[in-house]
Formats: C-alpha cells, structure tokens, sequence
C-alpha cells in the first residue's frame, strides 16, 4: 500500500520540528512515504521548516480553512492508498507508530482507523489522568462495526458513541472508502460525523493502542468551556448523548472534585503549579458541566451551535 501524512498546519510553531523528527524516525517496509501539508496562512516559517524536511506544502487562504473540508482537498491531493491524517502537534510516539496504525488496513473491511494519544511530560497530571482514562487513551485496542441487521439507532446512545468513535488528531482513512465518504465542510467534529458514516454504510473502524502519539493542552478554564460546548453539542446531534441532564448536575460537579484535587495535589510539581492545577480543578468542572448541559440542550432544541471564537 502507499501511503501518505497529511498535516493541517498553521503557526506551528517548535513542536513542528518534533513532529517531522518523528515521522523521519519511522521504521517500516511501506516504500517511500509522502508528506503533504496544507498551510493557512503561517507567517512563522512553518511551510519552509516543511519543504526543508522534504513534504510538500499546499498553501490556502485562512478564512478558506475548514477541518472538515480542507482535509479533502488534501486527501484528493494525496497519493497514498491509506491516507493518515496527523495535527500539527501530535508527535509520533515511537519507531513502530506508522507501520503500526497501517497494518489495520490489511483487513479489506477496515475503513479508518485511529490510535492512542499519550499526554506530553510536562501536562497537568489531571489532564494525563483525564486522556488515559478517555475512549482516546484506552489501552486496549477495538474493532467497530455493527452487527449483522442491526441499525446505528438500535443502539443506546452512549454505545453508538462508542460504536462511531473517531479522532483526527491522528487517524487514517482507505482513499478508495473516502471517495464516497469524506468529511465535507465542517466547522467542529468533522472526525465524529465522518465515522458515524462509515459504521453506517457497513464499514469497519479499528482504535488501535498499538501506535500512539503524544498530545495534549494545558489551556485555559475559557478555551475548556467553548471546546466543551461544541463537543457536546455534537454528540447530541450526532448520537443522542446528553452527560448533564439539568442544572443541578452541574452544581454536583463540585462535590466530585475532591479525587481529582487530591491527584493534582499528589502529582503537580514545583508548589506553586501543584496550587494551581488543584485550585483549578473544581472551577474547571463545574464550568465544562455546565458547557455540556447547555451544548446538549441547544442541540436537542434544534438550535446551531454558538460561534465560538478560536475553537
């Protein structure tokens, strides 16, 4: 198979370097492997920091950035037969990850497939806590497709979550499955809708803990809140999952910060972030409860989702 990385990039930034230096340190027997960037408008030199490492930069206008759509264009663009998508600061996490994440499209059923993500060193250990214990840490690999006769709308909403989980932080897609499935334009879980599709028409999608990447963010109370709006709208509209039911589940939000605290507490160094990151606990829960219970209620009310700025 041939196979092709694609990177959205803009402003990367020095996590780039890291990122390249990892997909170099690939070991595997998949013949010459193609890397594809689509700039939107970096004015910190990442499309040259790319062309110097040998990929091939496609530029775009930023205001014609789109996650769903610009990964089209760059999957039409690309040569690959399995096409892996990558974000700009998710580092592969060791020799073995891309001969790793391919080897599940041996299988002519599988459709996509998306691997394990690893929180970086320096994260807040209540963010590593929080990622290992996600559908997206899991150490134990899935094979997702629905049964014989059985319909996505049978399913409980949580399972067909499950059932459809798919993440573009780093995946990979059969181009030939994509010509009829692609992601289209979309502004916000892009990845989501497009595994939700191909479970639907009869495909296969493999999470493989095998390969992974380290990935993750240390941002602010605000950024968690819009992110968490967004996310949980979708899951609303896509699957039927509401996590906070009413008003009165966010206030408990509170009364379960204390583990976590503790977790921080035990784990954050030097003292002044150990202070930080437990203080920041229960503030941070109550308000991404209540960003899940208002994403969820404007979904099921039929309403769009909120603009939300830098998301």
């Amino acid at each position: 198979m041939r196979v092709s990385i694609v990177l959205p990039v803009r402003n990367a930034g020095p996590e780039l370097e890291g990122v390249l230096a990892g997909i170099r340190a690939q070991r595997h027997d998949l013949g010459e492997v193609e890397v594809l960037a689509v700039d939107s408008g970096s004015s910190d030199g990442t499309p040259e920091l790319l062309e110097r490492s040998g990929a091939k930069v496609l530029r775009i206008a930023p205001e014609t950035f789109d996650h769903g759509g610009t990964r089209d264009f760059a999957i039409e663009k690309a040569g690959g037969d399995v096409v892996v998508l990558l974000v700009q600061d998710a580092t592969p996490g060791d020799e073995r990850w891309l001969a790793s994440l391919v080897r599940e499209f041996d299988d002519p059923g599988v459709a996509g497939a998306w691997c394990r993500q690893v929180a970086r060193p320096d994260a807040p250990s209540v963010t590593a806590l929080r990622l290992a214990e996600s559908l997206h840490g899991a150490r134990e690999g899935r094979i997702a497709r629905l049964a014989p006769g059985r319909k996505l709308a049978d399913l409980d909403p949580f399972d067909r979550l499950a059932l459809c989980s798919f993440d573009n932080v780093c995946s990979a897609v059969r181009k030939s499955v994509w010509r009829s499935i692609r992601f289209g334009p979309c502004a916000f879980a892009e990845d989501m809708i497009w595994g939700k599709a191909a479970i639907e028409a009869g495909h296969t999608i493999v999470y493989t803990s095998n390969a992974f990447v380290v990935h993750s963010h240390d941002r602010s109370v605000a950024y968690e809140y819009r992110r968490t709006y967004l996310a949980h709208h979708a899951l609303q509209r896509l699957f039927g999952v509401r996590t906070v039911p009413d008003l009165a589940t966010v206030w408990r939000s509170l009364g379960t910060s204390g583990p976590w605290m503790r977790h921080a507490w035990a784990h954050d160094r030097p003292f002044s972030r150990r202070v930080h990151h437990t203080l920041r606990v229960p503030v941070e829960r109550f308000v991404t409860a209540l960003a899940q219970l208002r994403g969820a209620r404007d979904a099921s009310e039929g309403k769009p989702p909120r603009r939300m700025r830098g998301v």
